[in-house]
Order: C-alpha cells, then sequence, then structure tokens
C-alpha cells in the first residue's frame, strides 16, 4: 500500500480503498454506545472527517499540506482499534 491511496487527486478520502484495508472494513456495521454515537463506527468515522475538513479550510489549511494530511489522517484512523475492543456489556446493557 502506498500512502497516497489514501487520498484521491483532488485530496479527497478515498474510502473505497480504505475498505480493502481490514481495521477499517470491520468499522463497517459495528455499534457503539448509544450515548456518544447514534450512528456505526464507520459512518461516524466519515463524520468526524468531514468536520476535520471543514476546520481546516476555515482554518486555511492547505489541502494536502503536511499539517492538513496529519490531522485528516488522525480523523480517520481516530477509532481504529473499535472493532476489536467493542464488546456488550450484559451489566450496562450497552456497547
Amino acid at each position: 500500500m502506498k500512502f497516497k491511496e489514501i487520498f484521491n487527486e483532488d485530496w479527497s478520502v478515498n474510502w473505497d480503498f480504505l475498505l480493502t484495508i481490514s481495521p477499517f472494513s470491520k468499522m463497517v456495521n459495528l455499534e457503539q454506545n448509544k450515548e456518544w454515537h447514534k450512528e456505526d463506527c464507520w459512518t461516524h468515522t466519515r463524520l468526524v472527517t468531514q468536520v476535520m475538513e471543514k476546520i481546516l479550510s476555515i482554518n486555511g489549511i492547505e489541502k494536502g499540506s503536511e499539517e492538513w494530511i496529519m490531522c485528516i489522517m488522525a480523523a480517520i484512523c481516530h477509532d481504529l482499534g473499535k472493532a476489536d475492543t467493542t464488546k456488550w456489556s450484559v451489566e450496562k446493557n450497552d456497547w
């Protein structure tokens, strides 16, 4: 895998490519604690990344710059471990 494959030519995230990577594909339909996240983990990750893109744009951070790439990658990867750590709690009756 090449890092550049994560992004399209216009620096938008190549979500289809990310789904070919196991830790990301495991996020699809992965339920989360409804108090904090109404959506599945994959949808949540995409929403967080969209918000990060807006924040960077508002602050004049250029797409493709080192700072932009680091911040977008942080948003994309922030929940990577959830698929392996999210478990149903009988005690809490929640994830």
